[in-house]
């Protein structure tokens, strides 16, 4: 086996195992926060699960991202490596991409403390992140409509998608 398997099957072991210590400690803060005395108790604990249901959630993504990628690898062989000019487009599509995804997930976290529903924007910013790294590997990524990209970015993190800004309308030729 060669090393990059080796490094491939330790990293799926480690993920499976971070996956499952993460659903222990779930179910146990779980228990904790259904038996909790007091609302304050209540809601810290609920908290804490939230976040470590995101962790597992992403452990299990990464699972499967690695997964397709290795399917993926293996249908398609050896990969041209992008030109210099091709991974300049894709990194200014990334930071554009981030910036307009960073803009939507603030303007839809500002204001927690009148939500019904906790809305932790890093968090939600680390999700968009690790999509957008997916969305990148993804041929055509920097061809693509970025109001698309945004559309199923913010319908993966559970965000409103706002509408393409308008395009103002070419100016009508002179004809005098």
């Amino acid at each position: 086996m060669s090393s990059s398997a080796d490094m491939k099957a330790r990293h799926q072991a480690h993920l499976s195992e971070l996956a499952e210590l993460g659903m222990t400690l779930a179910r146990d803060l779980h228990a904790r926060a259904v038996a909790a005395e007091t609302p304050a108790e209540a809601e810290k604990l609920a908290v804490a699960f939230h976040r470590l249901s995101r962790s597992v959630r992403q452990s299990i993504a990464l699972e499967a991202k690695l997964e397709r990628d290795r399917a993926r690898d293996a249908a398609q062989g050896p990969v041209r490596p992008p030109t210099a000019a091709e991974r300049i487009r894709r990194e200014q599509r990334r930071s554009e991409l981030y910036t307009v995804m960073e803009a939507i997930v603030f303007n839809e976290t500002e204001d927690e403390s009148e939500s019904e529903h906790y809305l932790d924007a890093d968090a939600i910013l680390e999700d968009v992140c690790a999509l957008m790294t997916e969305e990148e590997a993804k041929p055509g990524f920097a061809d693509e409509p970025i109001w698309d990209q945004v559309a199923r970015l913010c319908a993966i993190v559970g965000l409103k998608a706002p509408p393409p800004p308008e395009r103002a309308a070419p100016e009508p030729a002179d004809t005098t």
